[in-house]
């Protein structure tokens, strides 16, 4: 299998865009850019294979810290 290609000019704008975020959650969002280049059988990733991925990754971010809040709120109300 080939390896996937890139230009590098394009990632440090989502470098400053991933700030404090985990080596593990970089590592995540990258495997699944490279995925979707991979599926569509395709060499290269592109800059909008990126934002889609960063994209998905803050939307599943949003939704695992709104149900954390919300499952604290409703611990609070149990114990009270």
């Amino acid at each position: 299998m080939s390896s996937i290609q890139y230009k590098d000019t394009f990632l440090e704008k989502f470098a400053a865009s991933l700030k404090g975020c985990t080596g593990a959650d970089i590592e995540r969002i990258c495997a699944n850019a490279i995925k979707s280049v991979i599926l569509r059988s395709e060499r290269y990733l592109t800059e909008k294979d990126m934002e889609i991925a960063v994209s998905h990754y803050l939307e599943r971010k949003g939704i695992v810290e709104k149900s954390i809040k919300f499952m604290e709120l409703d611990m609070k109300g149990e114990n009270e």
